[in-house]
């Protein structure tokens, strides 16, 4: 371009007629330098930075990856990425919110376990009192109960666990359990292991009648509770039974006379067979009906008149007739 500027150019001043294409070609040839020298001036401008080449390449790979995740497809454009990243970032003040409260109530349960504890505590100091009054009263009852010598106590023990919610329960920290020993040189042993079905029963009568003010329960039943008892024993136990018959309701099953004089109401259950049917029959004995009942009860005759004397007068000495 320079070469033919200056051919031109001499040319021109031979020939007029290419005065005009001389000039034209001169402005090109500097407009054509400034553009080159421009370009020139670019490329000494750039600078080839392999760190910054790999942290453009690190960073195009991260936007791909987060739309390939967040957004509905690869050529979607980065402005669904950055929505998704304000709704996560929404979502997270609000669980900072939500772990701040948690704190909160995490010191208020701190507060109540402390709170269930000493009042734990404080039951459990209440027990060990009551233990001691009940295990007296009790072993008083069993021995009028036909049950002398028997041994009543109350086991109380801290329930496992370090943690205030490991050791308490709605009924406290204790571990409760009743035991008994019903033979001399023998070891206390837990009541439901080692009582009899009589023993028991016994032991519920002299439990039912201590505790007869603050049991809640209405009816109460009892079964064997004349097992291998008779006289003053029998009578003893009647008189119980009659004595906590005035706060609950008591249903009895027995074979005595000695107690069964004491019931306000006596009920017969007799079984029967008529053809090949065997039958169970449920009635109420009164007045005459019951003092034969009571004197079969007694000797096994309901006829003679000692028998039915003797039933009489322990209808009306006990039963009240």
């Amino acid at each position: 371009m320079k070469r033919l500027n200056s051919v031109v150019s001499h040319a021109g001043e031979l020939d007029g007629k290419l005065s005009e294409l001389s000039s034209r070609i001169q402005t090109s040839f500097y407009e054509l330098s400034d553009i080159s020298d421009d370009f020139s001036r670019y490329t000494d401008s750039l600078v080839f930075d392999p760190e910054r080449l790999a942290f453009v390449q690190d960073r195009l790979e991260t936007i791909y990856k987060l739309k390939k995740k967040y957004t509905s497809g690869i050529h979607s454009g980065i402005s669904e990425v950055i929505a998704y990243a304000d709704e996560a970032r929404k979502e997270l003040e609000e669980l900072s919110g939500m772990m701040e409260d948690r704190s909160d109530l995490e010191l208020q349960i701190k507060a109540l376990e402390e709170q269930v504890y000493a009042k734990a505590r404080s039951l459990h100091e209440k027990r060990k009192a009551a233990a001691a009054v009940m295990s007296g009263k009790i072993e008083e009852i069993l021995a009028k109960l036909g049950m002398k010598g028997a041994e009543f106590s109350v086991h109380i023990v801290e329930k496992p666990g370090s943690e205030l919610s490991q050791k308490c329960s709605q009924f406290g920290m204790d571990d409760v359990e009743f035991l008994i020993r019903t033979n001399l040189g023998s070891s206390l042993m837990p009541l439901t292991r080692i009582a009899s079905g009589g023993e028991l029963s016994r032991v519920m009568l002299a439990l039912k009648t201590i505790l007869s003010d603050a049991d809640t329960v209405g009816t109460l039943i009892f079964d064997e509770v004349d097992t291998g008892v008779g006289g003053e024993i029998a009578v003893s136990i009647g008189e119980h039974l009659k004595k906590l018959s005035k706060k609950k309701q008591v249903l009895c099953i027995t074979h005595l006379a000695s107690i069964a004089v004491y019931a306000d109401n006596q009920i017969k259950i007799q079984k029967g067979v008529a053809g090949n049917t065997t039958s169970t029959n449920v009635f109420p004995v009164e007045n005459q009906e019951r003092i034969k009942e009571i004197a079969r009860m007694l000797s096994g005759d309901a006829t003679s008149t000692e028998s039915l004397e003797h039933a009489a007068a322990m209808l009306h000495k006990f039963g009240g007739m």
